[in-house]
């Protein structure tokens, strides 16, 4: 675990109110409800920028470490490419992924049955509407 699964001073320096919650959040928590990230961004939806944390103080980490964050992670994501995610997805979750599906998620384009269906057919938009709703997301009409 780098920085011996401590955060790094400064990670979530500048969190804004809306997304404290999701420090406690148990997908992003070790058994013991702390915060298990070596990097975090964020971003509402009208910033014209995603956010990092302030001042954020690497002194811990091994002189050989290039990326000691391991933020590298992000690169399927910030390539600009549905397609490097579908293969991430593929290879990792196993789990085969429309392009067209996921392009539209990126986008930010209004959650519908169909789109929430081409990713995943067990669920729709009644099961995820709360969950848009907590992350601003657009929803469109069942």
């Amino acid at each position: 675990m780098l920085n011996g699964g401590r955060l790094w001073l400064g990670l979530l320096n500048g969190l804004q109110e809306q997304f404290e919650w999701l420090v406690r959040e148990p997908a992003f928590c070790y058994e013991k409800g702390e915060l298990e990230a070596t990097f975090a961004l964020w971003r509402q939806l009208t910033d014209d920028q995603w956010r990092a944390g302030r001042g954020i103080d690497f002194s811990r980490a091994e002189e050989e470490e290039d990326d000691p964050d391991g933020s590298w992670l992000l690169d399927i994501l910030c390539d600009g490419t549905a397609q490097e995610y579908v293969q991430y997805a593929e290879e990792v979750y196993e789990k085969v992924l429309a392009p067209a599906a996921v392009e539209y998620v990126l986008a930010l384009s209004p959650l519908t049955d169909s789109a929430i269906r081409a990713l995943n057919p067990a669920l729709g938009l009644a099961d995820l509407r709360d969950r848009a709703a907590e992350l601003s997301y657009p929803v469109g009409v069942e």
